[in-house]
């Protein structure tokens, strides 16, 4: 009961005063300055939508960014990049000069409710189409199965699966297998296998090592991709409960490590703790800033710093696939399935590019046939070797 009574007393708080507030620009800046303007950019020619037939779209936090773009895009509304009083995370908002319409359209059809929550909604029929992180875990896999649901699951976009490291830590480098044993439960207890700073060369301080909850993308990620078959260290007191927990543990926290996504890290992390408000920012101000202003930075990985170019040309170990997932069942005139099949070409994928997001070209031509629930066999049976493990 009492974890119910928080999550409503979330979702009724954000959908008032918090929301309202993220919505609204800051009224001594000229949004004609400040906010990237969709509706000034050519519209795109092979699809077109208007706001009584945009499908429900959701999704990961780290995804929200791009499924507000696309809104944006092919409705032609204002956006910008702005933090509110209420949370530091960043975040690509609709700015809403006074209209109640844009407000009610990003409240009903753009709002993203996190991993498990968009796969959820999705499954039971909430939503149409879902911007993913990760492929369904294991409990989502369930809920489909009981539902008799099926969904295309088709990657659109990269991203990489990050390790987080206060700016102040000595070590800015560790090999993939020391993540692993970082985070692999030794026979002794909670703790790693590695479990002491001066193990890989730094400190002698012990390592907190900072997980998430459960069916999160990020952690769910942690135990496919980084992990497989490991038992992972638990500890509550070290577990964040959303993209921003780890950042709030690790602020303060010199011997931390924690994992995030880089496009998460990079566009939508704070740069600084302290007074959460900003002004309106476009998209170009934002992928302009300088990233060592952040004070979680993050590990290189096996003598490789996560970066766009790294992520592009795969030489990052980590990087991983962003999705766009509608159900099986829609008709192909339905607007979500249109709105899919338009994203997998040229034109689409320059749009997604444009959030920041790495679109390398062999990933267009290659995912239109067998949109199923595709394992990584199958997604590399049709061409995409280039995109990087899963």
């Amino acid at each position: 009961m009492k974890r119910l009574w928080s999550f409503g007393l979330v979702v009724v708080f954000a959908s008032g005063a918090a929301w309202a507030a993220a919505l609204l620009p800051d009224p001594a800046v000229k949004p004609g300055e400040t906010a990237a303007q969709p509706g000034d950019m050519p519209a795109p020619a092979g699809l077109t939508l208007d706001k009584e037939s945009y499908p429900v779209t959701d999704g990961s936090t780290s995804a929200e960014p791009l499924g507000v773009w696309v809104a944006a895009r092919l409705l032609g509304l204002e956006c910008a990049w702005r933090s509110s009083m209420f949370e530091a995370q960043r975040r690509l908002l609709p700015m809403n000069p006074g209209h109640k319409e844009v407000a009610a359209l990003y409240g009903a059809r753009l709002r993203h409710h996190g991993t498990h929550g968009a796969y959820t909604r999705l499954i039971n029929g909430a939503a149409d189409l879902i911007y993913e992180c990760r492929p369904p875990s294991p409990d989502e896999a369930k809920l489909m199965e009981e539902r008799g649901v099926e969904l295309e699951i088709v990657p659109i976009a990269l991203d990489a699966f990050v390790f987080l490291r206060h700016r102040e830590n000595p070590i800015a480098e560790l090999t993939s297998e020391q993540v692993r044993d970082i985070y692999t439960r030794s026979e002794e207890g909670e703790r790693g296998r590695i479990d002491n700073w001066n193990q890989v060369g730094g400190p002698d301080a012990r390592i907190n090592a900072y997980v998430r909850n459960p069916n999160s993308g990020s952690q769910e990620t942690l135990k496919t991709l980084v992990m497989k078959d490991r038992e992972i260290v638990q500890g509550r007191d070290m577990m964040g409960r959303t993209m921003m927990g780890p950042y709030n543990l690790m602020q303060k926290d010199k011997n931390g490590i924690g994992f995030t996504f880089f496009y998460y890290q990079r566009y939508m992390a704070p740069l600084s703790y302290g007074s959460h408000a900003s002004a309106p920012k476009a998209l170009a101000e934002v992928q302009d800033e300088k990233v060592e202003e952040q004070p979680v930075e993050m590990f290189a990985i096996d003598g490789v710093q996560p970066s766009r170019e790294t992520i592009a040309d795969g030489s990052y170990p980590w990087v991983t696939k962003v999705y766009a997932v509608p159900r099986k069942d829609l008709a192909p005139d339905h607007p979500a399935a249109r709105l899919r099949a338009w994203l997998l070409t040229e034109e689409g994928r320059k749009i997604i590019a444009e959030t920041g997001y790495v679109t390398p070209a062999e990933t267009v031509p290659t995912l239109v046939p067998k949109l199923s629930r595709m394992d990584e066999s199958e997604i590399t049976a049709h061409g995409d070797e280039g995109v990087g493990p899963e």
